[in-house]
């Protein structure tokens, strides 16, 4: 049996991917272990809402950082919880860490029905609506990396082979990005229908730009670079 063959794809994923026209993004085989359908347009490592529609840089990090160290918060008031009150497991799986219900409505816990993927985060579907608003998201967190893509998809005006085009090079890239993520520092990357917006940080510098050839060359002659490069048959390819 081969390597791919072995992987446990989610349930739905294929014709998801099918249905829609849309290549497969490149996601960490850790990631992929996983991933499982979170809503009916979208897979994810977690079930952190995403709540609007992601379009700007900044808006990524709003999703990434939505539950920074939740996981240690959420380990360390259960066990809290068993010690001073003798709750069962199960009332401890709604515990309010990030100071609302409705985010520990939805918190992941080791027995949910989503396992926490320890490596950070990967979400990936369809979102908005209308004859012009709906766009394909891939959003990764892996360590100091950090990688979005939100782009128009199945616009009635759009052209789909250029959509397409535009959404296979923005998956090009990442894959790029992930074998060349820097060793220290970090790497954010977003790509919307504007363009591609980077920045490398680390060791006291920063460098950023919002063009592909920028950043290619950045991470061609920086010296940030991982020391060994990820080997192409660990990640999900297209």
């Amino acid at each position: 049996m081969s390597e791919r063959e072995a992987v446990r794809l989610p349930e739905g994923l294929t014709e998801f991917l099918k249905d829609n026209d849309i290549p497969c993004p490149p996601v960490p085989l850790s990631a992929l272990d996983v991933l499982d359908r979170t809503d009916d347009n979208f897979f994810a490592t977690d079930m952190r809402p995403v709540s609007f529609v992601p379009v700007l840089p900044g808006d990524m990090d709003a999703v990434l950082d939505a539950w920074s160290g939740r996981q240690e918060s959420s380990e360390a008031e259960a066990s809290d919880a068993v010690s001073d009150s003798g709750e069962d497991e199960d009332a401890r799986a709604g515990a309010n860490v990030g100071g609302s219900e409705e985010a520990a409505a939805s918190a992941p816990s080791s027995d949910g029905d989503v396992p926490f993927y320890e490596g950070g985060y990967v979400g990936f579907g369809l979102a908005g609506g209308g004859l012009q608003g709906m766009r394909v998201l891939f959003l990764l967190k892996e360590g100091s990396f950090r990688f979005g893509v939100s782009l128009p998809w199945n616009r009635a005006f759009g052209d789909p082979a250029e959509e397409r085009e535009d959404l296979e090079a923005a998956f090009r890239l990442a894959e790029v990005c992930l074998q060349s993520r820097p060793g220290s520092g970090e790497l954010r990357v977003f790509v919307n229908d504007l363009g591609c917006r980077w920045s490398l940080t680390g060791e006291g510098a920063e460098r950023g730009g919002d063009d592909v050839d920028g950043l290619l060359d950045c991470l061609e002659t920086g010296d940030m670079r991982c020391e060994e490069s990820v080997p192409f048959s660990m990640w999900m390819r297209v």
